[in-house]
């Protein structure tokens, strides 16, 4: 059996900074990718740091939200009983 040894990076200033900067106009991915560290220590420290997506970024295709109008046609559609 393999053990993998997981070791605890704190945050820098400088990384903080990055995320401050970075994390309201980019997908989380990409700022995750810019500072080598995984996707849910990103999503956990902006939590911590109070840190949110800007409008102009969730109303971007980026953000990967429904406009409304996509997929329209087949979701939430009824059973149809026979």
């Amino acid at each position: 059996m393999t053990s993998y040894a997981t070791t605890r990076r704190f945050w820098t200033t400088h990384e903080v900074a990055l995320l401050e900067r970075l994390y309201p106009n980019l997908a989380t991915v990409e700022v995750a990718a810019r500072l080598d560290r995984p996707l849910s220590a990103v999503h956990g420290k902006a939590k911590a740091l109070g840190v949110k997506k800007n409008e102009v970024f969730l109303a971007s295709p980026l953000s990967g939200r429904f406009d409304g109008v996509q997929g329209q046609a087949t979701r939430f559609q009824k059973r149809k009983r026979g």
